[in-house]
């Protein structure tokens, strides 16, 4: 495992944002509960042109054709964003590519990022080592308080990311603002697919079926018309958390083209609204997509206040 470390040691700038390894002390352990430190830490540093605070979370590693690994950390340099490279086989020395896997001079310092490949002929996830003309990769990045996803294309022999465009407010919507509306945090911990949209040019997302299982009593209203600026109790709820599911009908969907127009950003739509009045974050699908009927969902996960 590859964590993010400050350190303090002899040939490192004190308080520089490191990272480090550590393995399983038991592999025979199911749950692998106790683990090692790499005695050779920190295995990868700030590289030069970085800042020493500047260089940040690494991701899950893929692995590549030639047998290698590799892992890509977030950190910024002359204005620009980006994700450092690095690649070996053993996963205890790592070498850094000479350019970076991708960055972009419209953001600051990428924190969280991530990088992973999604199918684009069906919704079931797939390794992170894949790679062929079934998917595209997705690259995200935490700036600016929000987390941001562009879509594209890896290439490994140039080690280079080619997104079909910028970063330009493509969102997961995870915003500090959302969370202080709702008064809690850590609504991505709840695990979730995630697939290409029909479209091929935004993310769908959605808890799994296994959170079901952790659901207790049900409260229903059905038949609700919903007047602009309505405020109604939803009686029965007794838990701290509550999954919150909203079906709405349509009686025409060409005049609801402009709603639910795919080719216009996620973040930019005008259900944006619907979500800032649940006061939570939001995953919208457009399953009149899948269906061909006239259907909206909207679900969260909320604490209530």
């Amino acid at each position: 495992m590859v964590y993010q470390a400050h350190i303090d040691t002899v040939g490192v700038v004190s308080g520089a944002e490191v990272q480090n390894l550590a393995m399983p002390k038991d592999l025979s352990d199911p749950l692998l509960n106790e683990w090692v430190k790499f005695s050779g830490n920190p295995i990868m540093t700030p590289p030069n042109g970085v800042k020493v605070d500047d260089f940040r979370d690494p991701t899950t590693a893929w692995q590549s054709s030639d047998g290698e690994w590799r892992v890509i950390v977030g950190s910024q340099s002359n204005n620009q964003g980006m994700l450092i490279l690095y690649r070996r086989k053993d996963f205890m020395y790592w070498t850094k590519f000479q350019n970076p896997l991708y960055s972009s001079d419209r953001t600051g310092m990428w924190e969280c990022p991530d990088f992973y490949p999604v199918s684009i002929n069906g919704t079931n996830g797939v390794d992170t080592s894949v790679l062929n003309p079934c998917v595209k990769h997705v690259m995200k990045a935490s700036f600016n308080s929000h987390d941001y996803y562009i879509l594209g294309t890896y290439n490994p022999q140039m080690e280079r990311f080619f997104p079909h465009t910028d970063f330009e407010g493509t969102s997961l919507d995870l915003s500090r603002q959302d969370d202080i509306e709702k008064g809690c945090s850590g609504v991505q911990s709840i695990p979730r697919q995630i697939w290409l949209d029909i479209n091929g040019k935004q993310l769908v997302q959605w808890p799994v079926e296994e959170i079901e299982t952790r659901q207790g009593k049900q409260a229903s209203i059905n038949d609700k018309k919903l007047e602009s600026g309505l405020v109604f109790e939803v009686s029965g709820i007794t838990a701290s958390q509550v999954d919150v599911e909203v079906v709405f009908e349509v009686p025409e969907l060409e005049e609801a083209d402009e709603f639910i127009n795919p080719d216009r950003p996620f973040h930019d739509r005008e259900s944006r609204r619907g979500r800032k009045n649940l006061l939570s974050q939001v995953e919208f699908i457009h399953s009149w997509q899948l269906t061909k009927q006239p259907t909206f969902m909207y679900s969260t996960m909320e604490h209530l206040v």
